[in-house]
């Protein structure tokens, strides 16, 4: 990181639950603090794609335009 480039935080927060008679099924929710932002997922690889797309470069990646909540 050079002097002077300016640092990007995304701020997640990832909520899990499954269900008590079977430890395999779970789901999830999942929000982007930066722009309120939620999305449910239902395996690792919809988050993982969810991720990318937040974490996408600022020209490809959905609007902040409310800021850090």
């Amino acid at each position: 990181m050079e002097k002077g480039d300016r640092l990007v935080k995304d701020i997640f927060v990832l909520r899990l639950w499954r269900k008590s008679d079977d430890p395999l099924f779970w789901r999830g929710e999942v929000q982007h603090v930066n722009s309120g932002e939620k999305q449910y997922v239902h395996s690792a690889g919809d988050l993982l794609d969810y991720l990318q797309r937040q974490l996408a470069e600022p020209e490809e990646r959905p609007s902040d335009k409310d800021g850090l909540r």
